[in-house]
């Protein structure tokens, strides 16, 4: 039985899973403030600890000065007295928020930060008023136009050369004006919305089964975030954990948080300009990344996006079974037992999506061999010698179903996917950081003695992957042997037209922490790729989160009746041996 402020407390989306396009405008409680202990260093730290007392000045001059001070100072003519009597003001406002603020005024440049906060308050105040006149410059013209009631003297004609050029000119000017000032009126009212709405909300989960009733093979994932699997050595992360450990089976829920609601905001922007987001995602161990992956690909599924979904990138990286050469593209190599999973994964999730997107021979011919194509045919038609347009449904039934050829259905279906603009296509893999490790696949067409491993980036599955995000970093496991065979040749797959790539860490995995930090660095470096970070639980949704397990029965918290979650004491407790982090936290309720 849960308790009466557990089950108040918890908030479920009402749609189940919001789109993306929702999710993206969400209000969401903040996340914590960054620490040093949490993995960001000391330097952003003291950066964010200025920021806020920088802000809480601000605010507090906002509500010392009055409407009645600033009339008094814009009514002043003389320069010089004007800015007496703002140095008057400043004076005052400093002696009175030293009185009220005793701890800040101690600070080393507390009168630097006043100083500057009345400046901008000051300077805020004055583009109002030139907003204003601006403005009222607009309307004079027309109103300039309209006859006068009383006047009777009679109309002269003015001359039409300088002066109608002149009002053409300014009005054009007065246009374009506008226009910026719109458009970045508009950019940050949203941003300031979406901040002044963030105060005071509350955590909101989503409930996946809400949206997707029909659970997978395993009886425990529902179909929308297929192919992720609970089992420890398959599945990503722990996050399928809670639904296991859980006593209410009728809910599989995921907590937003606004990270996730980052993600959704670069994917939601690039299917509108039809463009490609690549997002890096990273954070500490336990801290839930697995968990945000899950929840961005639920929602962009529910969006109508075509969502291909790498959930256990350690797996894919190690076991693949055997490897062989690329019959088509020169240099490359094939995992077929992993390709064809993959076909299979994306026709069971999005077959009716696909059914209308059409493979060009131009791709065909650059993939498929003659035989290939044969196959296919034989596969999917009923006359295999007639010429017949190949779908990208038809090269993923082939590819889940003949191993031979599965890499290279997956590879033209690839090339189609990421090259349409009809939908969105999206790519979400977790564990990404082991590809930029050591590898685990060894061939001897790539090196006779069979010492070096081949690349991630020189095999047809991966390649699409690292070759979108764009992100490189120095290898160095193939130093002491070099390569023998000839390296790829230019034939990487083009980045995605409209949609994105999300791809996740983990810190829970064998990858090297420097493979690890020297992927963030160089990710952090590019223009174009956007670096999200997971921070661990504020305490709001710390508190969320254990009442969301007591709803649920985890642990300890399905028997006490809400003896914890009603014990803020205890609360703090947990939030203290656990960091915060949702999945320390998780385990925390099971001892």
């Amino acid at each position: 039985m849960a308790s009466r402020i557990s089950l108040e407390r918890v908030q479920v989306h009402p749609d189940g899973v919001p789109t993306l396009e929702v999710l993206a405008s969400l209000a969401l409680p903040s996340p914590p403030a960054l620490h040093p202990g949490h993995g960001s260093g000391a330097k952003p730290y003291v950066v964010q600890r200025k920021q806020n007392q920088y802000k809480e000045i601000q605010d507090a001059i906002q509500g010392l000065v009055s409407s009645e001070q600033l009339e008094q100072i814009f009514k002043i003519v003389d320069w010089d007295d004007k800015q007496q009597a703002i140095d008057i003001l400043y004076e005052t406002t400093e002696a009175t928020l030293a009185q009220q603020k005793p701890i800040l005024s101690q600070l080393p440049k507390f009168s630097l930060f006043v100083e500057q906060a009345m400046e901008e308050f000051l300077e805020g105040i004055q583009r109002q008023e030139e907003e204003k006149s601006l403005a009222a410059s607009v309307a004079t013209p027309t109103e300039a136009k309209e006859p006068s009631a009383t006047s009777t003297e009679p109309e002269t004609e003015e001359e039409p050369s300088a002066t109608s050029t002149e009002t053409e000119t300014d009005s054009e000017t007065v246009k374009e004006a506008e226009e910026i000032v719109i458009k970045t009126k508009a950019e940050e009212l949203f941003v300031a919305a979406t901040e002044q709405a963030d105060e005071g909300s509350v955590p909101i989960f989503m409930d996946v089964l809400q949206v997707s009733p029909e659970l997978g093979e395993d009886g425990m994932v529902p179909k929308l975030l297929n192919p992720l699997k609970p089992h420890h050595k398959m599945g990503c992360g722990r996050m399928v954990e809670e639904w296991e450990l859980a006593a209410l089976k009728t809910t599989k829920r995921i907590m937003i948080r606004q990270c996730t609601r980052d993600m959704a905001q670069l994917l939601n922007k690039a299917s509108m300009e039809h463009s490609c987001a690549k997002i890096f995602v990273t954070g500490r161990q336990g801290v839930g990344k697995s968990a945000s992956l899950a929840a961005i690909v639920a929602s962009a599924r529910t969006s109508g996006y075509i969502v291909m979904y790498m959930p256990d990138g350690d797996r894919m990286r190690k076991l693949g079974k055997y490897i062989e050469p690329s019959s088509t593209r020169r240099g490359f190599y094939d995992l077929p037992f992993l390709a064809k999973e993959v076909c299979g994964a994306l026709l069971e999730n999005h077959e009716s999506d696909l059914h209308a997107m059409v493979v060009s021979p131009e791709t065909c011919n650059k993939y498929l061999t003659e035989e290939y194509m044969k196959k296919v045919k034989e596969l999917n038609r009923e006359d295999a010698s007639a010429d017949t347009i190949i779908t990208v449904v038809d090269l993923l039934k082939t590819g889940s179903e003949l191993i031979d050829i599965s890499s290279a259905c997956y590879s033209a279906s690839m090339d189609t996917l990421m090259n349409q603009t009809t939908k969105p296509f999206v790519i979400v893999s977790d564990e990404f950081n082991g590809y930029y490790d050591r590898g685990h696949y060894y061939h001897m067409s790539y090196d006779p003695l069979v010492h070096k491993p081949i690349p991630y980036s020189s095999m047809t599955l991966f390649e699409p992957l690292i070759n979108t995000l764009g992100v490189s970093v120095a290898d160095d496991s193939n130093k002491k042997r070099p390569a023998k065979s000839p390296p790829p040749k230019n034939e990487s797959l083009s980045s995605i037209q409209r949609g994105g790539i999300v791809v996740g860490t983990t810190e829970s995995r064998a990858v090297s922490r420097k493979v690890t930090g020297e992927m963030t660095e160089a990710a952090s470096a590019l223009s174009d790729v956007s670096v999200v970070s997971v921070p661990p639980f504020s305490v709001l949704e710390a508190n969320h989160y254990l009442s969301n397990l007591d709803v649920t029965g985890i642990g300890r918290l399905r028997f006490d009746q809400g003896e914890t979650v009603m014990n803020e004491q205890e609360m703090a407790y947990l939030r203290m041996v656990s960091s915060s982090r949702p999945q320390l936290l998780l385990d925390s309720t099971l001892s």
